[in-house]
Formats: structure tokens, C-alpha cells, sequence
């Protein structure tokens, strides 16, 4: 009995000790991310993005209207909102004025905004509308390749917000406020 009665409590313990182990490695299933497992200290999807995936900030140098280049070594280690627009686009319109003001607010707090401009206007009538309209960020076209990496985005506004780890943590088609992106972008900062 003696040997059997300890026999059990070995094994107690040791499936005590999985159970503690797999409690810890995969923990987080409502978080972001789910339930990643750990792997060499990272989670799964955060080695994802450095590699080109929707889920992570384009690994492309886009140019914007003032022949600045922002590339991806330029955007590490930064909380990055993405806004696609148009000229044409009323709602992209009405939400122009808020953007603004959020980069006034965020762009010395390691935040950069970048504007894609998703239409045919030519570069004097592009710089001319920012200039109308106050957009104080950069603007960058739209072409195929960030097309692609942006998931083909099928509708106007449409904002994405990468953490500073390069993961996509909003993407949303409508207008956003500036409550909405300020909170957000607070978030992401303190992380």
C-alpha cells in the first residue's frame, strides 16, 4: 500500500507541474495575440511581423509628397497610424480636421501618421488639398504594393494603427474621431 500511495502522489505532482506549465505558456487567450505559445522568449505572432503579413505594419519605404522616405527602419519602435483617403471622399473629409489635431498632439510622442492618398489626383492638386484642408501629416500614394499589404482595403476612410512592436491593433473602414485615436494611441504608448 505504502508503495502504491506513493506511486500516486508522484504522479499527482507531476501532472500538478503540467498543469502549472501549460497554465503559464499559454495563458493570454483573451488577449491580443490569443493564445500564443512562447517560443525562444517571443510569442508566435510577434515574430510574424517581420515579415510581410496583414496583421503587420508594410515592410515597405513609402515616399511621401514632400520626397521624404519612411521606411521601415525609420517607423521601428513606433506607434504608427496608417489613414487611407481620397479627395473625393466626404467622410475622409469630415474626419481631416481630428487626424490633424491627433498628430499636432502625438507626433513628439513616438507616434507617426501617415495619409494615403487612394486616388488619381496629380501632385499639385494633392499638395493643394492637404494645404486647404490643414493635414499636417505626411501623405504617401497608394500603389499596388501597399495595396496588397494593407489587405486590400475596400472602402473609405479606412485606418489602421500598428503598436510599436509593428502589430496591427486597429483597422477600421468609417470615420475615426479624435477621442477614439487619442485613446488608443495613449494605450499604445504606455505599453
Amino acid at each position: 500500500m505504502k508503495g502504491t500511495a506513493g506511486i500516486l502522489l508522484a504522479v499527482t505532482a507531476l501532472l500538478a507541474g503540467i498543469l502549472a506549465f501549460v497554465f503559464v505558456e499559454f495563458r493570454g487567450g483573451g488577449e491580443e495575440g490569443g493564445s500564443a505559445v512562447r517560443v525562444g522568449g517571443i510569442r508566435k505572432a510577434e515574430a510574424a511581423c517581420s515579415e510581410a503579413a496583414p496583421q503587420c505594419l508594410p515592410r515597405l519605404t513609402l515616399i511621401d509628397t514632400d520626397g521624404n522616405a519612411w521606411t521601415p527602419e525609420a517607423l521601428a519602435g513606433k506607434v504608427v497610424v496608417v489613414n487611407v483617403w481620397a479627395t473625393w471622399c466626404k467622410p475622409c473629409v469630415t474626419e481631416i480636421p481630428d487626424l490633424a489635431q491627433v498628430y499636432k498632439g502625438y507626433k513628439d510622442k513616438g507616434v507617426v501618421m501617415l495619409g494615403v492618398l487612394d486616388d488619381n489626383a496629380d501632385d499639385a492638386t494633392a499638395i493643394s488639398f492637404a494645404a486647404e484642408r490643414g493635414i499636417n501629416y505626411p501623405v504617401v500614394r497608394m500603389d499596388d504594393d501597399l495595396f496588397k499589404a494593407l489587405n486590400r482595403p475596400s472602402r473609405l476612410p479606412t485606418t489602421f494603427v500598428y503598436d510599436k512592436s509593428g502589430h496591427l491593433r486597429y483597422d477600421d473602414a468609417g470615420v475615426v474621431t479624435r477621442a477614439q485615436l487619442g485613446k488608443l494611441l495613449d494605450e499604445l504608448i504606455a505599453e
